[in-house]
């Protein structure tokens, strides 16, 4: 009699320790999921990136302040340019905030960093002028959601024009 008890014992460990099995394959298998649909956001993005980059070839920089101080000056030629490079840039958050969601942000020092925060930082750098207004008007169909109702929220709290303050900031701390 105490043979089948025994049996039946064992019987009952293997079946739960096949079902942990199960389980954790199981649990393997949607991390890997994950993991390659990560890899495809990103790989997507990058490539909509270099298309986008190769879309500019001149001196970003220059044509940033004139979309700033005079964007009603800007060349069709000049507006393409500047499109494909805020294109890069929305690419990229995107991107921030894809793999943040798949849990492959960021850290330094022990502090995570949030892509929402890092979005707000650099509001007005991208978003603070007309033409940058502008253009996430013309563009906001295809950017996240989520991305969408950050710029809506800090375009109604921020004014236009302050990323000409951003400079005016950085050159009083010269």
């Amino acid at each position: 009699m105490r043979i089948p008890k025994l049996n039946d014992g064992l019987q009952f460990f293997a079946a739960v320790g096949v079902l942990a099995g199960l389980i954790l394959v199981a649990y393997e298998i949607r991390q890997n999921n994950d993991l390659a649909e990560a890899n495809a956001v990103h790989a997507m993005l990058v490539g909509w990136q270099q298309i986008a980059m190769s879309e500019y070839e001149t001196d970003i920089a220059n044509l940033y302040i004139k979309s700033i101080t005079e964007p009603e000056n800007l060349t069709p030629a000049e507006m393409g340019k500047m499109s494909a490079w805020l294109t890069v840039v929305m690419n990229q958050y995107m991107l921030t905030f894809a793999m943040y969601g798949y849990g492959l942000g960021y850290s330094s020092g022990g502090v995570d960093y949030n892509p929402e925060d890092e979005f707000k930082k650099s509001f007005d750098y991208y978003f603070g002028s007309r033409f940058g207004r502008a253009w996430y008007l013309e563009n906001r169909d295809w950017i996240d959601l989520q991305i969408v109702e950050i710029v809506d929220r800090e375009m109604e709290t921020r004014p236009v024009g302050s990323d000409v303050s951003y400079f005016e900031r950085i050159r009083l701390r010269l």
